[in-house]
């Protein structure tokens, strides 16, 4: 129980931060290589850039279980009290229905690549590894907004906020 409890609290940060540091040191032994060593690392900048879509796609879930993905909230300020949090709820659901439909398209385009597969230029590596980020990034999307769902359903139940803001419940 608390190791399901310390990864819903830090699973999508733990693989950020993993592959940060793997970014970090592609790019320091690239600038390394090319300006001290007089001579390029072709690996670098391929793995470089794979990383960084997998950070962006994980990412998005870490922003969508914090509640800080970007929107338009002028609704949420015509309203006030418990249809300013229905509100937030049907938002919460429409955009999760976009991470559905997102994560689905991904793992077409997986199935695609595993069907007729593509390696990377440098690394080799089967395309389909570059590509599940999508899937995989909205698939925890998908369940860090189901989760937030849930939560705002239950502290409003309970006649709380789930979180704190200006407008009250």
């Amino acid at each position: 129980m608390k190791l399901l409890k310390w990864l819903d609290k830090n699973f999508e940060e733990m693989l950020i931060t993993l592959f940060m540091a793997w970014f970090t040191f592609s790019c320091i032994w690239q600038v390394i290589a090319r300006f001290i060593l007089q001579n390029s690392v072709a690996w670098t900048e391929e793995t470089a850039k794979y990383l960084f879509i997998w950070m962006t796609f994980i990412g998005a879930a870490v922003a969508s279980k914090k509640n800080l993905h970007v929107r338009v909230d002028i609704l949420e300020h015509l309203v006030k009290g418990r249809a300013r949090k229905y509100l937030g709820i049907i938002c919460k659901v429409i955009f999760m229905g976009f991470t559905v439909i997102a994560a689905a398209v991904g793992i077409v385009v997986c199935q695609g690549l595993i069907r007729q597969p593509q390696s990377s230029p440098v690394l080799g590596l089967p395309m389909v590894w570059v590509y599940a980020a999508l899937p995989v990034g909205m698939g925890l999307t998908t369940l860090r907004q189901l989760q937030n769902i849930i939560l705002e359903l239950l502290a409003m139940r309970r006649g709380r906020c789930s979180e704190k803001e200006k407008g009250g419940c």
